[in-house]
C-alpha cells in the first residue's frame, strides 16, 4: 500500500501544479487596406479582469517594422461588433485599428480569451483605420485575428506547490529508512 501511494504522490502533485500554471494568449492581427497588407502581433494574458488592456505591439507593413509599441487592446463583445481595437502611435499620430468580427473571449468577468482564428466580418466592413479624432483614415479589405496559446509558464505558487510535494516524498522515503 505505502509504494502504491509512493507512486501515485508525485502524479497527484503534478496534476495540482500543472492546473495552476499561467496561460499566455499570443495575437497575430492582419489586415490590408488600400493594397497594403500589415501585421500587429502582441500577447495578453489568457484570463483578464477588464477587457481594456495595456501592452506592447509589434508591427509590420511592407519593409517597416516598429517594435515594442506601447499599445491599448480593446476586446468587445459580439452587440459591439465583436473582435478588438488596437490604439497605438504609428509615425506620430495616434491610430486606432478597429477589427469586427465574432467575440474573442467568454465570460462576463473575469474573462477567458479565446483562441482560434477569427476572420474580420465582410457583413460589419472588416474594420477600419481611425486617427486621433476618430476620422476615418482607411478602410480594412479583408483580415484575420489569430490567437493561440502560449507556452505555459509556472506560477511562483504552482513551483512552491511542488517543492513541498516532493520535501513530503523525501521526508516520508527517509522515515521509511531509518525504521
Amino acid at each position: 500500500m505505502r509504494k502504491f501511494l509512493m507512486l501515485l504522490a508525485p502524479i497527484v502533485v503534478l496534476a495540482f501544479a500543472s492546473g495552476a500554471l499561467a496561460d499566455t494568449i499570443n495575437y497575430t492581427a492582419t489586415g490590408t487596406t488600400m493594397g497594403q497588407s500589415f501585421t500587429f502581433t502582441f500577447s495578453e494574458p489568457g484570463t483578464l479582469t477588464s477587457l481594456d488592456t495595456f501592452t506592447t505591439a509589434n508591427f509590420t507593413a511592407g519593409s517597416l517594422t516598429l517594435t515594442n509599441l506601447p499599445a491599448e487592446v480593446i476586446f468587445f463583445s459580439a452587440a459591439d461588433s465583436g473582435l478588438l481595437d488596437i490604439i497605438v502611435n504609428l509615425g506620430g499620430t495616434t491610430d486606432t485599428i478597429e477589427f469586427f468580427g465574432d467575440q474573442i473571449y467568454s465570460g462576463t468577468g473575469p474573462f477567458s480569451l479565446l483562441t482560434g482564428t477569427f476572420p474580420l466580418s465582410a457583413s460589419l466592413g472588416f474594420g477600419d483605420i481611425l486617427d486621433a479624432n476618430g476620422n476615418v483614415l482607411a478602410n480594412l479589405d479583408g483580415g484575420s485575428v489569430v490567437a493561440t496559446s502560449a507556452s505555459a509558464v509556472p506560477e511562483p505558487a504552482t513551483l512552491a506547490l511542488l517543492g513541498s510535494g516532493l520535501f513530503g516524498l523525501a521526508a516520508v522515503r527517509r522515515k521509511k529508512r531509518l525504521a
